[in-house]
């Protein structure tokens, strides 16, 4: 039995607008991710501000998703792949050496038989 579209999206944690997808490329619908400030807003929009809490917390969602990021958060593409470079280097390296001590045990143990 094959899962809905809509179903395998909320498993994903997506929520999406309109409340019916499109069937047609060419129609436009948003997809967010629950628990975000997006997530928030759209809550907001859909149910309405009942309440003091509801209109703070939609308006901190809302600076959320305007505020500019916090420079010291932000990495550059150039040094994240030099750091993914690196990483990949050394797991390579630490599998090789695994992999040779894998092979003298096993060449040890086949000794001893």
């Amino acid at each position: 039995m094959s899962s809905s579209p809509l179903s395998l999206v909320r498993t994903l944690g997506l929520g999406h607008m309109p409340d019916s997808l499109p069937n047609r490329q060419d129609q436009e619908a948003i997809l967010y991710r629950y628990g975000t400030p997006a997530s928030d807003v759209i809550s907001a929009v859909r149910n309405g501000l009942k309440g003091a809490n509801a209109i703070r917390s939609t308006y901190q969602a809302l600076h959320r998703l305007n505020a500019v990021p916090d420079t010291s958060q932000v990495v550059h593409r150039e040094v994240l792949e030099d750091t993914l470079s690196t990483v990949a280097s050394n797991v390579l390296s630490l599998l090789e050496e695994t992999s040779r001590k894998s092979i003298a045990a096993d060449t040890l143990k086949d000794t001893d038989k």
